[in-house]
């Protein structure tokens, strides 16, 4: 069974505002790029698989936003070394 548009915007805003307490905000331009994901996951039926390099933090934002309500979704932001 998978998540309908309702069930993914919770997902979103609920990761929008763990962003937001890390003060990172668009305009960084990994953050932008993970917003136009968000998007792509709403306007879509597929999970989005998210691997983006954060240089300007020397870190990397990665994850998955499944689909499928069997799959939980999650979002890391991981050190480079």
């Amino acid at each position: 069974m998978n998540r309908n548009n309702e069930q993914k915007k919770l997902i979103i805003l609920e990761i929008i505002k763990k962003i937001n307490e890390l003060n990172l905000s668009t305009e960084y331009p990994s953050i932008k790029i993970l917003y136009e994901l968000f998007k792509e996951y709403l306007d879509n039926d597929y999970s989005i698989n998210i691997n983006i390099p954060f240089p300007e933090i020397n870190r990397k934002i990665i994850g998955l936003l499944p689909i499928n309500l069997k799959n939980k979704p999650i979002i890391k932001i991981i050190n480079l070394n």
